[in-house]
């Protein structure tokens, strides 16, 4: 499922292992982002998979509660990008 989101270009997938930048300096990145995207009622979210990366993709707000509900039937998990 991913392999195809990543393909058709719908997220972009971040490896928790890269040292390019401080865990903090990543938080804020999102965080900024989160707050110039608010007034269009979107978000950046991402997919804990269990692996080293996680998947990051533009979500709408009012989406995001459902999406939660869908990974965790299956065993993942959808977090906000700021709090991964």
């Amino acid at each position: 499922m991913v392999n195809s989101l990543l393909e058709s270009g719908y997220v972009c997938e971040c490896d928790s292992k890269d040292e390019l930048y401080a865990e903090d300096e990543i938080t804020d990145w999102y965080e900024t982002i989160d707050q110039n995207w608010q007034s269009y009622d979107i978000c950046v979210a991402a997919i804990d998979m269990n692996s080293d990366s996680y998947v990051m993709f533009p979500c709408r707000r009012d989406a995001f509660e459902t999406l939660c509900g869908y990974t965790r039937k299956v065993g993942y998990r959808i977090d906000p990008a700021c709090t991964m």
